[in-house]
Parts: C-alpha cells; structure tokens; sequence
C-alpha cells in the first residue's frame, strides 16, 4: 500500500476548494461563450499537479503501477470536449506534472539533508514554523 503522505491533506482541501471555484465559474463562462474549455483545461492541469505531488511526495518504485494523472488525462476529454490541440496542449502539459511532482520531491530531500531541522517530524505532524523543529544548540 503507497502511504498517503500529510501534504495530500492540503492538496486535498485545495482541489475541493478550486473544483467549487469552478463550479461556479463554468455557468457563466459558458453563458458567455467564451475562456470555457480555457478553464476546464486550467482545472485538468491544477489537478494533475495535486496528482503529481500526491504521488511523488514519497515516491515509490512500485512494478506495474498507473500513475492516476494518466486516468485524468483519459477521461478528460470526453468530460470536456473541446478544440483538439488545446485539449491537446493541456494533456501534455497534465502528463508532465508526475515529473514536476517528483522534481519538487527532489527540492525537499535536498533541502532535508541540507537542514535537517526543518523536515524532524515534529514539523511533519504541527503546524509549527521551522525554527522551533530546531534541536537547541
């Protein structure tokens, strides 16, 4: 089982958030008939970078595993219909975000070993700033 790392949480919250935004934003743009798929394809993208982080937090090599932004990029289409090559530009962009995801990983394993203090696991499970994580000198 790939563990569902703390940050999922905040990602989480925030994909809910942003799927409300849209929401309310997708009537009104389709009134207008304009920027429509311009957001939809904005939402494929933002979610595949929750997937993305969510997924490389921690990565894992694990054989015969589907990354779930390939799901995404899938069904998307056919949710939202929509010029090809922006439907197109935006599932490239969606495919990338596994890699974004783990470069991100990369940048916070650097800055671990770098400062340890900042990533203890006190500063995992509270909201406390970095400097009280700090072991006293």
């Amino acid at each position: 089982m790939i563990p569902w790392p703390p940050v999922a949480d905040a990602l989480a919250l925030s994909v809910v958030l942003l799927s409300l935004a849209v929401y309310r934003l997708a009537p009104r743009a389709a009134r207008a008939g304009t920027h429509l798929v311009t957001i939809g394809v904005a939402y494929e993208i933002a979610l595949a970078f929750a997937i993305g982080i969510i997924n490389q937090w921690e990565p894992q090599a694990v054989a015969g595993r589907l990354s779930w932004v390939c799901v995404l990029i899938l069904i998307f289409p056919s949710i939202v219909p929509g010029p090809p090559r922006r439907i197109l530009i935006g599932s490239l962009i969606a495919a990338s975000m596994d890699p974004v995801g783990l470069a991100i990983a990369r940048a916070r394993d650097w800055i671990c070993r770098r400062f340890p203090c900042w990533c203890g696991p006190t500063c995992r499970t509270t909201s406390a700033p970095p400097w009280r994580c700090c072991p006293a000198r």
